[in-house]
């Protein structure tokens, strides 16, 4: 998986933690809870790059090799149905009656077919994603596990999850702007509290650097529009199945 894409697997992770933030925002408002007394236990505060740490994580040989199984597994879901509906077309390319019974049970075959193609491809999908989410969740609590075992060595009372400074920004878009936005809720700390770098060492990881945004193309001349094709196919199984 390349770092694109790894960056849209964390995307949502980001927005969600903004979200988390204003919704607690709004609890710790509420009256009751401003009424009641409350200690907080002094202690060293640190900062880790949670973020940067997931991304170079998921993108280690590990996890790269775990998705790319799971992303073959789901081209390989519907091979053999696939290979079934080749085999129809052929079959029908040798029909010259196409009102001929037989030509018609080719067509019943081939809807049944490509309903199940889809129904395997649909069902491969939520695999992928199931093994995905649980990717994340372990690397996640990888994650936690180390910085609890560096605070505790380093005298860090507590740890904030934030994107690490100077700001830098990396989306190429509002909605990308926004969510690393929320990805850094620690606007301004001192130096020697960010501990993502000990984070890195603790897991023996490399950092993932990210890669820089590809330059915007510039727009291809608009071709002429091309004469429109019959529509009316029906359920023709030379037709190649729906993806």
């Amino acid at each position: 998986m390349r770092t694109g894409q790894i960056a849209l697997v964390i995307a949502g992770f980001g927005l969600a933690a903004g979200l988390g933030a204003s919704l607690g925002s709004g609890l710790f408002n509420s009256p009751a809870l401003a009424a009641a007394p409350r200690t907080v236990p002094a202690g060293m505060i640190a900062i880790c790059d949670q973020f940067t740490v997931l991304q170079s994580m998921l993108g280690s040989p590990v996890y790269t090799k775990a998705r790319e199984e799971r992303t073959a597994s789901l081209a390989g879901a519907t091979a053999d149905l696939e290979a079934q509906m080749t085999a129809l077309r052929e079959q029908a390319t040798k029909i010259t009656d196409k009102n001929s019974p037989e030509f018609k049970d080719l067509q019943q075959k081939s809807q049944q077919i490509s309903q199940a193609i889809r129904a395997k491809k649909t069902e491969a999908e939520k695999t992928v994603e199931q093994g995905n989410r649980q990717e994340v969740e372990e690397v996640y609590r990888l994650i936690v596990d180390a910085t609890t075992a560096i605070s505790k060595r380093e005298g860090f009372a507590y740890v904030l999850g934030s994107r690490s400074l100077p700001v830098t920004f990396s989306a190429q878009s509002l909605q990308g702007v926004f969510q690393e936005i929320y990805a850094r809720p620690v606007m301004a700390a001192p130096e020697g509290v960010d501990i993502t770098d000990m984070v890195l060492k603790e897991l023996k990881v490399e950092r993932l650097s990210a890669a820089p945004a590809a330059p915007a193309a510039p727009a291809a001349p608009a071709a002429p529009a091309a004469p429109a094709a019959p529509t009316n196919r029906g359920t023709d199984p030379t037709r190649p199945a729906p993806k």
